[in-house]
């Protein structure tokens, strides 16, 4: 168990790796205890705790750990906020915030994402202490109230529909018992005042037409006394209509109006079975709205639901009858195709479910333009059963992500390998964070003409269970994935800047050090704030720091949020580099637009560049051109002497490459800056 210390971990002795940090045997072993004794009882606690002491210590007991199914060794103090929902999120700070600076307790419902549930509603409560003789500042309890919320939510909803109903009813069906009446209601004459509204069917003050008898209720004032007597007359239709509304609840998605999962489900069950009986063929589409969270993020949320309601419009009027839409939930729709003649005809529909967004949808005066990804499968030819066809089309659906979202995309059995690579990689990835295996190794760049280590690109390497180092190759598909490629990157920023602080502990003079960015670390719009943030808690010059993206960064949708973000990262002097130069769709020209600093020539070029003299031009252009606009020019992947003199005939002075250095621990780095020390 860990606890932290001015806001960075520190172990306790128990663990390894540890060094004591008190000269004093005794209080040492007194604190720890002490500490000890703490971490236990909060580790007893069933609740989410995260407690602050008085000695700027913080705490955070088991419960946190198993929920998140993360251990919270290398985050920062703010470790939970990365795991709030994205629409809880912004509130929530608010009053975080608020809170610090008053001291004031409060409670707050929001959802927290769990390991294997996915979010779910917990009770935040903030407690602070004003007590100098109590043991925290503040305490963070999180209580899972998920399932408590969704049956309070169901229970509130029927109420509210069922209250309406009845308000509109007595509305349009009470009438007021005047003086000339009420002889009628006395004991003697209620009886044949009843008896001859029903055989009349009338009521003698409005003359409405009932259908049954009237029901008399009494209303009370405060002291129990009846006050007023209502009459009510039921009509049989309202119940219908009740009945007809509570069912559209059931099944129906609230805001499209398509139907929802729950009834989607029992649809294509029957739709199944209905053509396992009748040897009919049922085409399925499931689709994936692409980039929704840009839309939720720019223009927020209230935007979002529009897009949704607009698209669920058009797919009610763009179908035959027969064809089936449901929205399963988010931006995530499926149209179910009964006797579906053959895969033309699937295809045919899944275009003109596309089609519905190539017409933009305005918002409060700006246009939403958006695409969708849609994956196919066909009963029986896929699958006998409805979950497995659902399966099938999720397969095809993700196969078509990995290779670029946008299109349409037919279920293969071949796609089962390709998708059971991706999720054995993800796996591995969460095994490896989890189990704290990543680790940076430093590859120098040097200077062509003399040889110099000018600074370093940190790399990703981790080490399995035999403790060998692997290459990053072996988790590819986490850097496509939003939520492991930031822990990832968070892990190995805070790795780097600690052996950086290190280096600078030990009085040796630092050298700049490159740290790449994977395009889905900026999907959030707070790349910047969040490194930003990161490196304020270590006493590292920002200039010391730069910053690798590819072009496929400044190529893709949310393009503006790369560039939002290099901008403020070069404000604070920070450093750009564009990798992998030459394999994308930049521009030169384009590059003087980009915020970069730096630019890297593809190892592509260099492989064969002494034989290929279209490969030198291009990297003689570049190099000029680069130069011309004030950039630095790198050259990646320098193997052997051939190469080094080609590159440097290009008028390059920078590369990096086998023929130098390979990538190197943090031991020998450190190694390599006494010896560049000792030259300088």
């Amino acid at each position: 168990m860990k606890y932290f210390f001015n806001s960075k971990p520190v172990y306790l002795n128990q663990e390894k790796n540890t060094k004591p940090q008190h000269k004093n045997k005794k209080n040492m072993s007194s604190l720890e205890s002490k500490n000890l004794f703490f971490q236990n009882l909060l580790d007893q606690l069933p609740q989410l705790v995260w407690v602050k002491v008085n000695q700027n210590s913080y705490y955070y007991n088991q419960a946190i750990c198993n929920y998140i199914g993360e251990e919270i060794n290398f985050y920062e103090v703010n470790f939970w906020q990365e795991f709030l929902h994205p629409e809880d999120f912004e509130h929530f700070i608010v009053l975080w915030q608020h809170t610090l600076q008053s001291q004031q307790n409060f409670e707050k419902e929001c959802r927290i994402k769990h390991v294997k549930k996915g979010y779910r509603y917990c009770l935040i409560s903030v407690q602070h202490s004003s007590n100098h003789l109590n043991p925290f500042e503040w305490m963070i309890t999180a209580t899972d109230i998920h399932d408590y919320s969704l049956k309070q939510s169901e229970l509130n909803q029927t109420i509210e529909l069922q209250n309406q109903h009845l308000f509109q009813n007595l509305v349009q069906n009470v009438a007021p018992i005047k003086q000339t009446i009420t002889p009628r209601l006395k004991p003697q004459n209620l009886k044949s005042s009843c008896l001859n509204s029903a055989m009349s069917e009338q009521n003698a003050d409005t003359h409405l037409t009932h259908s049954r008898d009237p029901i008399f209720s009494p209303v009370l004032n405060k002291e129990g006394l009846i006050q007023n007597i209502l009459n009510i007359y039921p009509y049989p239709n309202e119940q219908k209509i009740i009945e007809k509304e509570f069912q559209q609840v059931i099944e129906l998605d609230e805001l499209t109006g398509l139907y929802n999962r729950h009834s989607f489900n029992k649809i294509l069950k029957r739709t199944i079975q209905k053509a396992r009986e009748l040897k009919q063929s049922v085409g399925f589409l499931l689709i994936d709205l692409d980039h929704f969270k840009h839309v939720n993020d720019t223009l927020g949320h209230v935007a979002g639901d529009y897009l949704l309601q607009i698209l669920g419009r058009r797919f009610n009027h763009c179908f035959q009858d027969d064809v089936i839409v449901s929205r399963l939930g988010g931006d995530e729709f499926a149209i179910i195709v009964p006797n579906l003649s053959d895969k033309n005809t699937l295809l045919n529909i899944a275009k003109t479910a596309r089609l519905q967004l190539n017409i933009p949808i305005c918002y409060s005066g700006q246009y939403i333009n958006g695409g969708m990804s849609i994956g196919c499968a066909i009963y029986p030819q896929d699958a006998q059963n409805s979950s497995n066809l659902l399966r099938c089309a999720d397969i095809a659906l993700n196969d078509l992500k990995i290779s670029g979202r946008g299109g349409i995309r037919v279920f293969k059995t071949a796609m089962f390998k390709a998708i059971e690579m991706t999720t054995k990689q993800l796996s591995l990835a969460r095994e490896i964070i989890h189990n704290n295996k990543i680790l940076p190794f430093y590859q120098p760049k040097v200077n062509l003409q003399t040889g110099q280590v000018i600074g370093f690109e940190a790399l990703l390497r981790w080490y399995d269970a035999e403790a060998k180092i692997q290459l990053p190759a072996h988790i590819f598909s986490a850097f496509q994935d939003y939520e492991l490629a930031t822990r990832i990157s968070a892990t190995m920023q805070l790795k780097i800047f600690k052996d950086m602080t290190q280096w600078l502990e030990m009085g040796m003079q630092l050298l700049p050090i490159s740290i790449n960015a994977a395009p889905v670390e900026f999907l959030r719009d707070n790349y910047a704030e969040t490194l930003l943030n990161r490196l304020a808690q270590f006493n590292i010059p920002f200039s010391m720091i730069e910053i690798e993206i590819t072009e496929q960064s400044l190529s893709e949708r949310g393009s503006d949020y790369v560039i939002r973000a290099l901008n403020m990262l070069k404000k604070s002097g920070i450093s750009i580099a564009l990798d992998d130069f030459g394999t994308g769709h930049s521009s030169l020209t384009r590059l003087r637009n980009y915020p970069v600093n730096c630019i890297k020539i593809d190892r592509k070029f260099i492989e064969n560049i002494e034989h290929d003299p279209s490969a030198i031009a291009i990297v003689k252009a570049i190099s000029q051109i680069g130069a011309s606009i004030s950039l630095d020019i790198l050259v990646e992947g320098i193997e052997d002497l051939a190469q080094l003199e080609a590159v440097k005939a290009c008028g390059c002075d920078l590369g990096q490459g086998f023929y130098f250095y390979r990538a190197m621990s943090v031991q020998d780095a450190t190694q390599l800056l006494k010896k560049t020390d000792e030259f300088l």
